[in-house]
């Protein structure tokens, strides 16, 4: 191939990663634009606090202490996830300095209303498939009960992946919590429902 050959694969190459991280960058900001009158009625903001001490949401009724991470709430219905308008998923990040050959740990608190068929800790257990397609086992390996935020929890790992998760069903929702850092003792005892 000739020396000009190589420059245009080279420029195709640029214009593609252009592309990309503008498209990303479009998606990010689309993803955080403020709610108006136009659009309003489409997105329901929960009445959410997050100071430098605590994350607080009075739509779910849930406080937790955020002395030790950052909570950033990801609105799941402006990204356009089809069935997520009632729903709200909480990501967590341990504050830096964090060990540096594993990076920060983060969890994700989920609330929403359960699927019909699950409206009880027992029949999540039950059931065997958890969301597993042909490619990924996400089923549970469940341990012993626990209780968060003094109502009865089941809490478990994931056979792929080893990701710890528990759900909790309160006031017609279910709560579900994954990862290492949101079931971490320290950060899951100061979880606590407020209604």
């Amino acid at each position: 191939m000739h020396k000009k050959g190589f420059i245009n694969i080279g420029i195709v190459l640029a214009i593609i990663v252009l592309l990309g991280v503008g498209s990303y960058y479009v998606a990010t900001r689309n993803a955080e634009a403020p709610v108006t009158n136009e659009n309003q009625q489409n997105v329901n903001v929960p009445a959410e606090t997050a100071t430098d001490e605590k994350y607080r949401n009075d739509k779910f009724g849930f406080e937790i202490s955020t002395k030790d991470v950052v909570a950033e709430e990801v609105d799941l219905f402006a990204l356009g996830v089809v069935g997520y308008e009632n729903e709200l998923s909480v990501v967590f990040e341990e504050k830096p300095p964090c060990d540096n050959t594993t990076g920060c740990r983060w969890g994700r608190i989920e609330v929403g209303r359960p699927d019909p068929n699950y409206t009880t800790l027992q029949s999540i257990k039950n059931d065997k498939s958890d969301g597993s397609d042909t490619e990924h086992d996400y089923s549970i390996t469940w341990g012993p009960d626990i209780t968060i935020g003094g109502q009865p929890a089941i809490k478990g790992i994931t056979r792929e992946g080893g990701i710890p998760v528990a759900y909790v069903i309160y006031n017609g929702n279910l709560y579900r919590f994954a990862r290492e850092l949101i079931l971490d003792k320290n950060i899951l005892s100061t979880f606590k429902f407020t209604q």
